[in-house]
């Protein structure tokens, strides 16, 4: 299991590119484990032939850890995106693809029309507990104030808190810190165990407004932005968070512009230079 002095790369960052590159592109990188897609890594290896005992070998030849699988969603509200998959349909792949390459974590995210009542999300996420704990992961769950059903950590923290599975925890990821009313004082309150996972991007400086609209396309590299992330990183230590560190910068300019291995390796310097300065 990988700690507070790993670093992760999400496959996504590096624009899903085939199972293989992700692996060997974070281990150029100088990355200890990567973040996989049930549906865009891990399937389209498996259609190919790819052994799960493949995959895994591939992985360890690397040096690299699946850290976790990302990520089963709920959406609550009558307006679901075109093409979405709910975790009634969806989990299974989600869940095979995390026993198959012995991933730690599955990543849970809640998204709808409005905020979700909480005792509806605390149900539903203690039935994605349970089936998860079935096949060794174990879940942590992201908010995401775009999603607008579990829009701040209070809301996820209270949720976790309640939903009766211990080994469950809490995603943070910095550019949601950033778009809603989570406060970094509230990330200080919070006991480190449950952090479970961390995700780190930089944001350009412009208003709120317009940088919910482009956080899946104009991310920037850790340090590059106007984000706080050396007091990020050294919250995350002062409360004993022993979650590994994830970069996670959805980019396209960034993925048109470099392949896998180079982007890993400017993403892998970027953020070890901000773990740096909070650790110096």
């Amino acid at each position: 299991m990988l700690g507070p002095k790993h670093l992760v790369i999400t496959g996504a960052t590096l624009g899903n590119p085939p199972f293989r590159a992700i692996i060997e592109a974070a281990s150029h990188g100088g990355f200890d484990g990567v973040s996989i897609s049930p549906t865009k890594a891990y399937l389209p290896a498996k259609e190919e032939g790819v052994s799960a005992s493949d995959m895994r070998s591939i992985a360890q030849a690397n040096g690299i850890v699946v850290n976790d699988v990302d990520a089963i969603v709920v959406w609550a509200g009558a307006h679901a995106p075109p093409n979405f998959v709910g975790p009634e349909t969806g989990a299974d792949l989600v869940y095979e693809a995390g026993e198959a390459l012995d991933a730690t974590y599955v990543n849970v995210a809640f998204g709808g029309d409005g905020p979700m009542p909480i005792d509806q999300a605390t149900e539903t996420f203690a039935n994605i507990c349970e089936r998860a704990s079935e096949h060794g992961l174990r879940p942590h769950l992201e908010f995401v104030p775009s999603m607008k059903s579990i829009p701040d950590v209070a809301t996820a923290w209270s949720v976790v808190k309640n939903c009766g599975y211990a080994d469950a925890g809490l995603l943070i990821d910095t550019w949601h810190c950033q778009m809603g009313p989570t406060t970094y004082a509230e990330l200080r309150a919070l006991p480190g165990k449950v952090v479970l996972g961390v995700q780190i991007s930089d944001a350009p400086n412009e208003p709120i407004d317009s940088l919910i609209k482009v956080g899946t396309t104009r991310r920037l590299p850790p340090g590059e932005g106007s984000l706080n992330l050396v007091e990020f990183v050294s919250i995350l230590d002062g409360i004993g968070a022993t979650a590994p560190l994830s970069v996670e910068v959805f980019s396209e300019e960034l993925v048109q512009k470099y392949p896998p291995v180079d982007l890993s390796k400017l993403l892998g310097d970027a953020l070890r230079g901000i773990v740096a300065k909070a650790r110096t």
